[in-house]
């Protein structure tokens, strides 16, 4: 498969820093972007990358394991069923297995230090002959893709030097490179490997291509008043047909997901902003103070102020 131009509007760069893969604009869809890498040193990475609040033009998975350290800001991730906060000092892993696309919080720009690699052909046999690396441990309903990083700093301290290893260059980089990422898979192994007993679900749920129009929608326009209808005749459905297949794909309602995207994207704002939270609820998309509280304290178990001042639910 060529190498797909999906990743806007960040770009991969290569060990020495040279651009890997641009983009140009997309429209809704699907993609698998095939990373090329070099045989010698397998890891590709971006050390200032900017995302804005403009989603990527298109849902993507890639061919290589992607770790990222958010430096500044803070936004939202759309990772398979699941829609994440993030802000700075956070760690993201996300595997060829699920697909993805991110963005800034609604009028800011965040920046991103991102490694992308092939853990089998950068670690094995040379650090290891035990790949503590398994796509299917790190994904799934059960998997957070995004990990605070107040709650775990010691991958922080490892990226953060993965980090500076990458800007200096200095003699032995790609070995302390390699070394760094092969303590973070076994770090990230100990603590969040998810391994159900079953299956999970999303495993045979249908693949979203048909609501596709759907999401795109809901990732972009999430702070206005999205309609059932509307969203159903952006996917050439009947209102039912649509609920019927969103469902199947996303193991929710249309609506459930919408509220789902409101309120991360008001984690977000709660985290890093200083709106205060009347006004936060209606740049997030919510008609009323109530109906957002309402629908935070469902899934948080606790109110916005009380969350903004860190208290427990």
């Amino acid at each position: 498969m060529p190498t797909s131009s999906l990743l806007a509007p960040k770009t991969v760069r290569n060990a020495q820093n040279a651009p890997m893969l641009s983009v140009p604009p997309a429209g809704p869809g699907m993609i698998h972007s095939h990373i090329a890498v070099d045989v010698e040193f397998p890891l590709h990475f971006q050390l200032n990358g900017e995302r804005t609040d403009r989603p990527i033009d298109v849902f993507h998975t890639h061919n290589l394991l992607e770790i990222g350290l958010c430096l500044t800001g803070a936004g939202i991730f759309h990772v398979g069923g699941k829609v994440l906060p993030f802000q700075a000092g956070d760690v993201s892993v996300l595997t060829p297995l699920e697909w993805h696309r991110s963005q800034s919080a609604r009028g800011t720009i965040c920046t991103w230090a991102w490694f992308f690699f092939d853990p089998a052909r950068l670690l094995v046999p040379a650090f290891t002959r035990t790949l503590p690396y398994a796509p299917e441990d790190f994904a799934g309903p059960g998997f957070a893709n995004v990990m605070r990083g107040a709650d775990h700093p010691e991958l922080v301290v490892l990226l953060q030097e993965l980090v500076r290893e990458g800007h200096a260059k200095a003699d032995g980089y790609r070995d302390n490179m390699r070394a760094l990422l092969l303590m973070l898979l076994q770090r990230l192994r100990r603590r969040f490997t998810v391994k159900p007993a079953a299956p999970p679900a999303a495993a045979t749920r249908e693949t979203p291509s048909r609501v596709l129009p759907a999401l795109d929608a809901m990732a972009r326009r999430y702070h206005e008043s999205l309609g059932i209808n509307e969203l159903a005749r952006q996917c050439g459905m009947s209102v039912r047909t649509f609920q019927l297949h969103f469902r199947r794909a996303m193991g929710q309602t249309p609506q459930s997901y919408l509220i789902q995207c409101r309120v991360q994207a008001a984690i977000a704002l709660l985290r890093t902003s200083e709106l205060s939270v009347t006004d936060l609820a209606f740049e997030c998309g919510f008609g009323s103070l109530s109906s957002f509280n309402r629908a935070f304290r469902t899934h948080t178990g606790r109110k916005p102020s009380a969350f903004r001042k860190g208290e427990a639910p």
